[in-house]
């Protein structure tokens, strides 16, 4: 197999020839990284680094002759001999899904840092943008560069001197970002002091989840009249502090992040504390992974012992950096659909086998250089969630051999906002892996909609209509031509929809077949009220059309059911209980609250219900009350006949008296 690699700077081709086949080749600035075995390994190299005087490619075999060191487990090692080691061999195994959350080489990382966000080469990064932003709390609030990057482990972040929480990798970054941060960081601290003496120290997660929600009310308050980013909810609760005594970085000296992640911390005292608790046996990072949410965490159930289930926590940390810092190198998150239709209808059980059919479909991504990368492939998951949610859960009401030959699918979208809507053309891939369909309708509705750019608005000209799933690239033929694919949206409440459009529920190109609302919230007081009439909409005028809810995490599906159940009690149906979401998204985000763990996932759980049938259940009615009213007049009957039976005694027992 003959593959060229082409330095990245100077674009000089390197052709080499190797007798097996690479596991993964990974372009990053000034460097390649090749994935192989070594069993069969031979290279024959013809080019040179001319401009840098580099010799040809060596494979560890002949590195050692000229008296290099020898490697672990057989790897072979491959060498420019340029001004810095720019090829090498990073792994010689790619291990799929031993455990669940194993959809990547285990050794995706030391490939990944290697890309220009996590190396910290310069230029700077431009500033995420405040849609795709999340807080973490030992990165540079702009870029998202820290301890991962090589910038960072040189120079010390800066630190916000007033309230402490926020961090910066260079002033220009603290300049480019006090704009935003002055007016979060003025009522920040004017709430701590009014919320929290300096030395009060909170002592328990119930305690600390308490307090930063009282701060954070306080502070969304006292900026009602701000423009207040997403992140800005999450610096309160998510702000730098000890996971066990959870002292708060701003009344302890000395916070130390975990060597591995970079992603939680523990004061020196707790730190100092662990060294003696017989905790020695443990790599350096497991006691920062150590905490009230280790038992509680899902994603560590399969974990034989604490080890794994700290190594699981910490990955997630250092994924979940990670997948911002991609965010601040490629500018938006990667969200993209598969490039051609099955043959036949496919109904993956898992994102496992999903993968493993279509991991090489998708143009947009090389196979081999991105797609054993966690971060990659926890964002297409992350992107691809909804329409694999929508077709995993008709299967569940419906049945395969039912989906497999559904010609019409018209999806409602509830509860939808900007991220629901990035990136349309993922709902392509319904129509993917459904062959037989011909019209397909995602309708987003929801008051957090933005209104369309005036760059798009043309797309969105006649709402009636909708716009095209392949407008992006009109030129390209996404779709097979007998399919009509449209995406249409209502920025408001649902309920109001209906009102303002009384066909919305009987037109073919409208009426739905699936209702999906993603992180509805119907728990969280803010947002119940609002759900109510759109809940007495569905459950009374929409019974045979089943509704999925989903969360982020088991307890919000908990908390969502408990409240429909108790509300609408016997008016529903529980089509499918609460249960875990095989395609929930892969990328972790911080759970501010850690309610049962450090991260949560989109569309994590899900049940799904419908309205009873209102008709079936007048005629059950209709039937109990003819069946009392037949019963009391056979019991009526029966009295008058023994009356009649009496008084016919009586008489004789009068006459024979007489007699």
């Amino acid at each position: 197999m003959s593959i060229d690699i082409r330095h990245t700077r100077n674009a000089k081709p390197h052709p080499f020839t190797m007798t097996t086949q690479p596991l993964a080749l990974y372009t990053a600035d000034n460097v390649v990284c090749v994935l192989i075995h070594s069993d069969t390994f031979s290279l024959q190299c013809d080019a040179h680094c001319e401009e840098s005087g580099g010799r040809p490619i060596m494979s560890s075999t002949e590195k050692k002759k000229e008296g290099g060191g020898e490697t672990d487990d057989g790897e072979d090692q491959i060498y420019f001999d340029e001004s810095e080691q720019d090829a090498r061999v990073v792994s010689n195994q790619v291990k799929v899904e031993s455990s669940p959350l194993e959809l990547w080489t285990n050794d995706w990382f030391q490939v990944f840092q290697h890309g220009w966000w996590c190396s910290g080469d310069p230029p700077l990064p431009k500033p995420i943008q405040k849609e795709f932003d999340q807080y973490h709390p030992y990165a540079c609030q702009v870029c998202k560069r820290g301890p991962l990057t090589s910038k960072a482990k040189e120079q010390k972040l800066l630190t916000c001197s007033q309230c402490k929480v926020v961090r910066y990798c260079c002033r220009a970054h603290q300049k480019v970002d006090w704009s935003t941060h002055k007016l979060w960081c003025r009522a920040f601290c004017e709430s701590s002091t009014k919320l929290q003496q300096p030395d009060t120290i909170v002592r328990s997660l119930v305690e600390w989840r308490k307090h930063s929600k009282q701060v954070t009310t306080d502070v969304a308050r006292r900026m009602a009249m701000s423009q207040i980013p997403k992140s800005s909810y999450q610096m309160v609760t998510m702000q730098p502090a000890c996971r066990n005594c959870y002292a708060s970085g701003r009344t302890v000296d000395k916070l130390v992040t975990c060597p591995r992640c970079h992603g939680v911390a523990l004061c020196q005292s707790c730190f100092d504390q662990s060294k003696t608790d017989k905790k020695e046996q443990y790599e350096d990072y497991v006691v920062f992974h150590i905490n009230e949410t280790t038992d509680t965490d899902e994603n560590t159930a399969y974990c034989q012992n604490i080890e794994e289930k700290a190594a699981v926590q910490c990955d997630g940390h250092l994924l979940a950096l990670s997948c911002t810092g991609m965010i601040v190198e490629q500018g938006v998150p990667l969200t993209v659909a598969s490039d051609t239709d099955c043959a036949d209808y496919f109904e993956p059980a898992n994102w496992k086998e999903y993968l493993q059919k279509k991991r090489s479909d998708f143009s947009d991504v090389p196979e081999h250089p991105m797609m054993l990368l966690a971060p990659v492939v926890a964002f297409i998951t992350d992107g691809l969630t909804i329409p694999l949610t929508i077709l995993h859960t008709l299967v569940k009401v419906h049945g395969s051999q039912h989906v497999s030959t559904m010609t019409r699918l018209v999806v409602h979208l509830v509860g939808a906002s900007a991220i629901e809507e990035l990136s349309i053309s993922k709902f392509l891939e319904l129509a993917r892996l459904m062959p037989c369909l011909n019209t397909l309708t995602i309708i987003t509705i929801g008051p957090d909609l933005e209104q369309v750019s005036e760059k798009n608005a043309h797309l969105w000209s006649n709402p009636a209509e909708g716009c095209p799933l392949n407008f992006i690239v009109p030129s390209k033929d996404f779709i097979r031509p007998t399919l009509n694919a449209r995406i249409l949206r209502r920025p408001t409440y649902y309920h109001r929809v209906v009102q303002n459009d009384k066909s919305f529920l009987t037109d073919n190109n409208t009426r739905p077949t699936l209702i999906l609302a993603c992180h509805p919230g119907i728990h969280d007081p803010n947002y119940k009220e609002h759900w109510r009439p759109t809940l007495d909409l569905w459950i009374h005028q929409l019974h045979e059309v089943p509704c999925v809810f989903t969360s982020h995490n088991r307890q919000e599906s908990e908390a969502d059911a408990s409240i429909i159940t108790k509300q609408w009690g016997s008016k529903i149906t529980m089509l499918q209980p609460l249960t875990r979401n095989p395609f929930r998204g892969m990328r972790p985000f911080l759970d501010p609250l850690r309610t049962v763990s450090d991260f949560m996932y989109s569309n994590s759980h899900y049940f799904i219900i419908c309205g009873a049938n209102q008709e079936v259940e007048e005629s059950n009615h209709i039937d109990d009350v003819k069946d009392e009213e037949q019963g009391e007049d056979a019991m009526a009957s029966q009295l008058l006949q023994d009356l009649l039976g009496a008084m016919a005694d009586s008489e004789l027992m009068s006459e024979h008296q007489s007699l």
